[in-house]
């Protein structure tokens, strides 16, 4: 929310959202692909950590070095009043289709593992899961040509599809399923829901009301993913991962 708050104040709030989408998604694929492809799988301490440290005191460099906000930007006359997140004007719903979206993605990096193990592709997991964020990362290129709605509205049918076919690629055992139901999720969790919402977001609130706004969208977002993972987790230790996984398909939908 901070850096989106800052880029919207020094350029634009699109141009915030976009930059943050964008970033946001490129960040979540690149560790697990990266540790896929330098790990064996057994490591629990995998090269790709001492990179992501050393990436993580670059950016604390970069951020010490940013410039202030604007003078005109309005400063909060009693800051504890005014920290709690704001979910008025659209922001519960805008956010409320991100968790939908983004706990699509939350069933890929937690779930998906789980079924490709038994396959004897547990290797594919990073892949897949950058895959899914890469593919995000270009739909939101089409994404900010369009109207927030028209975005969020898309993303929305193409992540009930997505879960189709991970449905199915889970009742068949079938990895390019899976993989294709991941790369579909990021699509529409990462791509068209995320960026539209987040564009809504950031052009509809006030200069002193944008973090809040922001917060609240992330908030709810970051519930949804959690909260589907967490929901498939418990099913599944009653019934199957396949019952589960169809059974918040069918929730997906209604």
């Amino acid at each position: 929310p901070a850096v989106t708050v800052w880029i919207a104040q020094v350029a634009t709030p699109a141009r915030g959202a976009a930059v943050t989408a964008l970033a946001t998604t490129l960040g979540f694929g690149a560790g697990p692909m990266a540790t896929s492809l330098w790990s064996d799988g057994l490591s629990h301490t995998p090269p790709s950590y001492f990179v992501m440290i050393a990436l993580l005191c670059a950016s604390l460099l970069g951020v010490l070095s940013l410039r202030a906000l604007p003078a005109t930007t309005p400063a909060p006359t009693d800051p504890k009043k005014k920290s709690a997140p704001i979910f008025r004007d659209g922001v519960w719903l805008y956010g409320a289709s991100l968790g939908l979206g983004w706990g699509v993605a939350g069933v890929v990096l937690s779930i998906l593992p789980l079924m490709l193990r038994p396959l004897g592709a547990i290797q594919w997991s990073g892949p897949a899961v950058f895959g899914m964020l890469g593919a995000g990362a270009l739909a939101q290129r089409h994404a900010a040509r369009i109207a927030p709605a028209l975005s969020i509205r898309t993303g929305t049918i193409i992540q009930c599809a997505a879960f189709v076919v991970l449905g199915a690629g889970a009742w068949a055992g079938s990895v390019p399923l899976l993989c294709a139901g991941a790369v579909a999720g990021g699509v529409a969790s990462h791509g068209y829901t995320f960026a539209g919402g987040l564009r809504a977001v950031a052009a509809g609130a006030t200069d002193d009301e944008r973090a809040r706004s922001v917060s609240g969208y992330f908030l709810v977002g970051y519930l949804g993913f959690a909260a589907m993972s967490l929901g498939i987790g418990f099913l599944a230790r009653f019934t199957s991962l396949e019952v589960a996984l169809s059974a918040a398909g069918v929730s997906l939908a209604l």
